[in-house]
Order: structure tokens, then C-alpha cells, then sequence
């Protein structure tokens, strides 16, 4: 009998041995076939928890390499704005030393050539300046007359008297011999006559043209006058000075505006760095090296290591400031004596007149103000491949976005014609044919509440002139020698008060552990090329070219340059170039080269003044013409945590850093003045697309 199989009874007793046989064997396989099932929940639970482990480890990961990325874009950023603000520093610095080269030749015009007059005010004064010779003739302007002997002063006199001789008698022996020796004091009369003219215009001229302080390289037929006068003008006239500053400052704005560097990396580092001009790429390469060596090799793969400049593009690179010139033309005189008739039997006074000198109808640039609508920023995109452990993708590129900016200081106000200038309604006068007046005489605001052009305002004042008189001298008894001219160049060339919130002033005249400008002979020395060093073959025609556009007739005048003028830009050009090869050679005034600029401290007298002994003292306020409160020009911003620090106040620009936001959206400028900042941040090699999802 056959065992029956499970479907065929109704209980398990019902079967027979090999069915309970079969059934059990079944039941191990099944049980068998539960245990891998469990293996593969088990496995399944392992790989989710290795996943989310995996996930998590990835996530910090990627979190802490993008705060790190985003830290070093971040130094990036504040880096590239630092080298703008330190950039933007020396440009104000330089600016100001526009306008006390403009004071220098305002103390020499001023003082130095009206000083012998009569009414001119040595004790002290009040209300408008009188220049007159004799106190009764009025000039009614500044007008250059020096003396070499204080028993003769000739600049107190509004003629020189004639000479009669009388008739000769051919029978009076004695007669005879006296109208020839009168004669001949008469023909030497009018030869003075001649060369006092000659002399206060030659010097009045050298005040304004001199390239060369040394006089290595003089006419032969102006030796003698030039040694009679070189302790006078024994340095750069104002027009050289003030144009090769210019230069310099032009070739920092170049700096400021370098173009946009974009696929940055450690190789192209070493090449900008290797450069003819590395300062020019100083932005990107400190930019690039904050972020470099902060991000270090253990997160991200140093070769996938990049950085983008976003910053706006210009005509000849970036977009970052624009700087305008401040012009102003205006006339100086100098005292002439208009020679007789030169005729014997009838022979004339010599009689005063003013023999003006005017600048070309271009204007002579004395300063700069920075364009507001143009913001001064600095934006960077940083991105590197980040290491990720358990990445299936390998590693993964991150982005970071930062923008800066410097803020809390200025360069210089722009300047109207009443700031430079006032009007002087000239009685007469002997003027060359060719020469425009203008009736506009240099002059500047002393006091807070000066304005140049008003009667008895700025350096138009008898006691502003007084008190630059007596800085001159250590005691009324002292004679006026070369090292008073320097002693009153140097108060001449202080801070007034009208200067303290208007421009940003060089000045060590706050103890400061972390900054100190001036060196034992109280002389900075800052990076300022004239031109820049890959560029230097084009300096010259550069030069050459600026000197002729301010030689030119106005646009559309119809006028053309006088035979003088020519000449004149001719001779400009020639020494300027020989001056430009001894800057080369580092043996400019205060032993300046081609690419540094020396700055004396405003606010200190000279060591080697005989007078100081070797040390260097405060200038004083000479009446109150001058500065002597830090308070009053340490005005930029400070944010030092130590309370006594920042009472101290601070020069200079600072860094802040700036939302993109701000950037993008003109509504709301970054620097909270400029209602349109004309330069958005540019894209870069990877396009602006980004920048919507920017909420920083």
C-alpha cells in the first residue's frame, strides 16, 4: 500500500513515515530559504545606515569646505579692497602735496616778492593787503620787486627820477666834466631801470618754469643774474612740479584701474608676479594668496584652485575710479621800470609799471576730486574642487562670492575758480601783445570761512601775511637768509584749517605703535612712479605731449600759439627731460627718483634748520593760520575697540565689506551716497547668472 501524500489526509497523523519525512524537509528548506532573506534585510539595513553615514560625513564635509571656501573668498575680497584703499591713500596724500606745491609758490609770489614793499605788513595787521611801493601807489595786485641791498631799496620808489645834465659850456672846463659824468649816471640809471625789470620777471618766471634746481646747466648769458637770484628759486618751478605729480598720480589711478584678472591659479600668480610692473597686479596676487594659503592642500586640491575679479570693465581695463583734474589760469606780475627815452638832451623817469605773466588758456592742474558716480569696490569669485570622502563623483567644485570696498577718508573736494582764484580789476599795466589778462590772481582759502575770491579772504589778508613773514625769522633782529626761505616754505606749506575735513593729510602727529611715515629728516617716502615701469619708452612723448596740450589754444578759438609760447613749451620740454634723467639716477629735489615720491611733514619744522638744533618741533598755529589740534584732521574712520585709540582719530582709508546686494542694486549703492553707481559687478568667465540667487 502506498503512503498517501499531505493532500490526501486530513490530519499529519494520517501520514506515513516518509510523508512526515518529506513535510520536515520541506519545512528545513524553508526555514533555510528565511535565513538568506534575513541576510539580505540585514545587508539592505547595513548599506542604508553606510548611505547615511556616507551622506552625513559628505554633508559636513561639503558644509565645512564651503564656510572655509567662502572664509578665503572672503580675505580674497578684503585683501584686493585693502590694496585699493592703501592705493586710494597715496593718491589723496599726493593730491594735498599738489596743493602745498600751489602754497610754496603762493608764499614766494606773495611774500618773498612783496616783502620789500613799504606797506607791506612785517608787525602784524588787519583786513585786505595794500600793495603799494610807497603806500600811496596801489597795484592793487601782488607784484614781484627784489632787493639785494637793504640801502637800496628801489621797490619802495614809483619812479626812478630822471638826471638832467646841464648844457655844456666849452669854456667852463668844469661844466663840461660834470654833464659827462652825469650823462653817464643817467645811461647807467636807465641800464638799472632795465635790469631790475629784467630781474623780477626772470625770477618771477623761475618761480613758475625752474627744472632745474641745481642751475648744473645754465644759458652762459644769463650766469650772472642766475647767480644773484638761485638762493631765491633754488628749486622745481610750480608748473613742473605740479605736472610730474599729476603724472604720478595718473599712473595710480592706472594701478586702481588694471584690468579684471579672470581663471586665476597659482601658476598665473607666479607670472603677474614676474611681470616688468608686479605692482600693478598687486590687487590680484594679494587677492589670490590670502585665499591660496588660507584654504591649505587637506580640503581642496590646490591645482583646481581659481578666482575670477568681478569688477566692472573700462576703456583701458577696469572701472573703478575716475579722477578729474582742477584747473584754474591766472596772471602774476612783477614790477617793471619802463626806461626812459634814452635820449640825452631829453631824458625821462623810469617809471613803474606791471609786467603780468599768465598761464596758457588750458589751465595749470593743481589737484584732482574723485568722480562720485564711479565706485571704488573689489568682488571676487572663488571656486576650488572640493575633497569629499565617499563621493561616487569624485570631487566636487564649490563656488564663493565676496565683495569689499575701501570707505571712511576722501582724496579732495573739487575746486571751483572762487576756491583757486580771486578777481583783481587791474589799473594798468604794460602787456605783450600776445598775452591774454585775465584778471584772475592765484590765491587760496585759509581759515574755515574763507573763500579765496572774497577782498581780505585767504592769502589776501595783512595778518595771514604777517605771521608767514615772522616764520621766517627766529627774532625781529634776524636777517632773511636762504634757511628762512626754507623755514617759511615750510609754515607756508602747513595745514590751514579750511584743509582739515577736505583733504587726507600725512602726518605722525599722534604716537602710533603700528604706523610711522616720516623718517629722522622728517621725509616719506612713498611708491609713486611717474610712469609706469613697462611703459617707461613712451615717458618721454607722454611728457612732450602733456606739456603741448597745456601750451595749446583753446578748442576752437582761433587763436595760435605766440612765437614766445613755442619757445617757452620748447624750453620746458628740454628741461624737463634733463630733469627726468636725473630722477633716474635718484638725485631729484629731497633725493626723489622716477618711481618714488619723497613728502616732507606738514606739521614739523626740519631737523637741519639751523634754528632747531638737529630736532624736529611742531610748527606751531602761526596765529591761528595753521593746524595744531589732531581732532580737526585725524577725521577718518576708526573702529580700534580701545577707546584712547580712537579718540586719536585716524588718517586713511579703511576696508568694509560690502553686500552684493548693494552692488547690484543701484537703489541701494554701497557706499550710501552715489544715487547710481555706473559700474555693476561684471560676470567673469562664468557669467552673471549667479548673481541672482546672491543674498549677501
Amino acid at each position: 500500500m502506498r503512503c498517501p501524500n499531505f493532500g490526501q489526509v486530513d490530519r499529519p497523523e494520517g501520514l506515513c513515515h516518509n510523508g512526515k519525512h518529506m513535510i520536515l524537509k520541506k519545512l528545513k528548506k524553508a526555514r533555510r530559504g528565511e535565513r538568506g532573506q534575513a541576510s539580505i534585510f540585514i545587508g539592505l539595513m547595513l548599506m542604508t545606515f553606510l548611505l547615511f553615514f556616507a551622506f552625513v560625513v559628505n554633508t559636513g564635509m561639503l558644509v565645512n569646505a564651503k564656510i572655509n571656501l567662502q572664509n578665503a573668498a572672503d580675505l580674497a575680497a578684503y585683501s584686493g579692497a585693502a590694496q585699493q584703499a592703501r592705493t586710494l591713500n597715496q593718491i589723496s596724500f599726493l593730491n594735498y602735496e599738489m596743493r602745498r606745491a600751489y602754497k610754496k609758490f603762493l608764499f614766494r609770489y606773495y611774500v618773498l616778492g612783496n616783502m620789500a614793499q613799504k606797506s607791506f605788513p612785517r608787525s602784524g595787521g588787519s583786513g585786505p593787503m595794500l600793495w603799494s611801493p610807497d603806500g600811496s601807489t596801489d597795484y592793487q595786485v601782488p607784484a614781484v620787486c627784489m632787493i639785494f641791498n637793504g640801502k637800496d631799496n628801489y621797490c619802495q620808489i614809483a619812479a626812478l627820477q630822471k638826471i638832467n645834465a646841464p648844457p655844456a659850456n666849452p669854456l667852463d672846463a668844469i661844466t663840461t666834466v660834470l654833464r659827462a659824468q652825469l650823462l653817464n649816471l643817467e645811461k647807467l640809471r636807465e641800464q638799472n631801470c632795465a635790469s631790475i625789470a629784467k630781474a623780477n620777471t626772470f625770477l618771477l618766471m623761475l618761480w613758475m618754469y625752474n627744472t632745474d634746481p641745481s642751475f648744473a646747466s645754465v644759458d652762459p648769458k644769463f650766469t650772472t643774474l642766475v647767480n644773484l637770484l638761485k638762493n631765491l628759486a633754488g628749486d622745481l618751478g610750480l608748473i613742473p612740479r605740479e605736472l610730474l605729480l599729476s603724472f604720478r598720480i595718473k599712473t595710480l589711478e592706472k594701478y586702481l584701474n588694471a584690468a579684471p584678472q579672470v581663471g586665476v591659479d597659482i601658476g598665473k600668480v607666479r607670472l603677474l608676479r614676474s611681470a616688468p610692473d608686479p605692482i600693478a597686479q598687486e590687487r590680484t596676487v594679494n587677492a589670490f594668496l590670502s585665499a591660496y594659503n588660507t584654504l591649505g592642500e587637506n580640503s581642496f586640491a590646490s591645482d583646481s584652485i581659481f578666482m575670477d575679479e568681478l569688477i566692472p570693465t573700462g576703456n583701458k581695463g577696469a572701472s573703478l575710479i575716475k579722477l578729474n583734474e582742477i584747473k584754474a589760469a591766472f596772471d602774476v606780475y612783477a614790477v617793471d621800470f619802463e626806461a626812459g627815452s634814452g635820449n640825452s638832451n631829453n631824458p625821462k623817469d623810469c617809471t613803474t609799471t606791471l609786467q603780468a605773466i599768465s598761464t596758457p588758456e588750458s589751465g595749470l592742474t593743481l589737484g584732482f576730486y574723485k568722480d562720485p558716480q564711479i565706485l571704488t569696490y573689489y568682488a571676487v569669485r572663488l571656486k576650488a574642487k572640493a575633497k569629499v570622502m565617499f563621493s561616487p563623483f569624485g570631487d566636487m567644485e564649490l563656488k564663493a562670492y565676496a565683495a569689499a570696498q575701501p570707505f571712511g577718508s576722501r582724496i579732495g573736494p573739487p575746486l571751483p575758480d572762487d576756491s583757486l582764484l580771486v578777481r583783481k580789476a587791474i589799473a594798468k599795466g604794460k602787456f605783450g601783445a600776445d598775452v591774454t589778462i585775465r584778471r584772475q590772481i592765484p590765491n587760496l582759502p585759509v581759515q574755515e570761512s574763507d573763500s579765496a575770491a572774497g577782498a581780505g579772504k585767504g592769502w589776501d589778508n595783512q595778518e595771514i601775511m604777517s605771521q608767514l613773514y615772522k616764520s621766517m625769522q627766529t627774532d625781529l633782529l634776524t636777517p632773511i637768509q636762504r634757511e628762512n626761505f626754507e623755514r617759511g616754505y615750510h609754515a607756508a606749506m602747513g595745514p590751514n584749517p579750511w584743509e582739515g575735513t577736505r583733504y587726507n593729510i600725512l602726518n605722525d602727529t599722534v604716537p602710533d605703535p603700528f604706523m610711522v611715515n616720516f623718517d629722522t629728516q622728517k621725509n616719506a617716502a612713498l611708491w609713486a612712479p611717474i610712469f609706469p615701469p613697462d611703459e617707461m619708452a613712451g615717458l618721454s612723448s607722454a611728457i612732450k605731449g602733456a606739456i603741448h596740450e597745456f601750451f595749446a589754444p583753446p578748442s576752437g578759438s582761433g587763436m595760435a600759439a605766440s612765437a614766445g609760447l613755442a619757445d617757452l613749451e620748447a624750453s620746458l620740454s628740454a628741461g624737463l627731460s634733463n630733469y627726468i634723467d636725473q630722477l633716474n639716477q635718484g638725485r631729484g629735489e629731497e633725493g626723489e627718483g622716477l618711481k618714488v615720491v619723497k613728502i616732507t611733514d606738514p606739521f614739523t619744522s626740519r631737523p637741519n634748520d639751523p634754528a632747531n638744533a638737529g630736532i624736529a618741533a611742531p610748527l606751531g598755529s602761526l596765529g591761528g593760520m595753521l593746524m595744531t589740534d589732531p581732532s580737526q584732521y585725524r577725521t577718518s574712520w576708526s573702529a580700534v575697540p580701545n577707546h584712547d585709540a580712537q579718540a586719536m582719530g585716524r588718517i586713511g582709508y579703511s576696508v568694509k565689506f560690502v553686500s552684493f546686494h548693494s552692488l547690484l542694486n543701484a537703489s541701494r549703492p554701497a557706499d550710501g551716497k552715489s544715487g547710481n553707481p555706473n559700474n555693476r559687478p561684471d560676470g567673469g568667465a562664468d557669467g552673471d547668472e549667479d548673481f541672482i540667487y546672491l543674498k549677501h
